[in-house]
């Protein structure tokens, strides 16, 4: 198969052996293992997207307020971290803030919002919807 894998690995590789990440290479396969960058980037609906020096212990919220806090179109509450193993984890685990680890990415999404031509789209689905119940009720009662 083609794509990416992501794995965990120990500071020993050797423990990788049983484990459920113990997996076989193919000709052709590559294993890609990036430095540590030594930040964090902060990416979407915030006023700065940058990227910032890491900071042992820090929650992802600091990092967004470094980041000059969030844009007036953010979604907090979608707010994810990629982490630097390609993994994804919320940002908030219940309404505790997660802390942020070296290389991780916080993703701040924009809000869901509905055009006004959605919003009649749905009406008319709607409308359709329940015009074809009634018809479907009439032929039940006729018969």
């Amino acid at each position: 198969a083609t794509g990416r894998l992501v794995i965990k690995l120990p500071e020993d590789y050797r423990m990788l052996k049983g484990s459920p990440y113990d997996i076989t290479l193919e000709e052709g396969d590559r294993l890609y293992i990036p430095d540590k960058p030594g930040t964090v980037q902060v990416i979407g609906s915030v006023l700065t997207p940058a990227a910032f020096v890491y900071r042992e212990g820090q929650p992802f919220n600091a990092y967004v307020k470094m980041a000059g806090g969030y844009s007036t179109s953010a979604s907090p509450r979608r707010t994810y971290i990629m982490k630097a193993d390609g993994s994804t984890i919320r940002a908030l685990a219940g309404n505790k803030p997660r802390i942020v680890e070296e290389g991780d990415f916080i993703v701040v999404p924009e809000k869901v919002q509905f055009s006004s031509s959605m919003r009649n789209t749905l009406n008319i689905v709607d409308i359709i919807y329940k015009f074809a119940l009634g018809v479907a009720a009439v032929n039940n009662i006729t018969k």
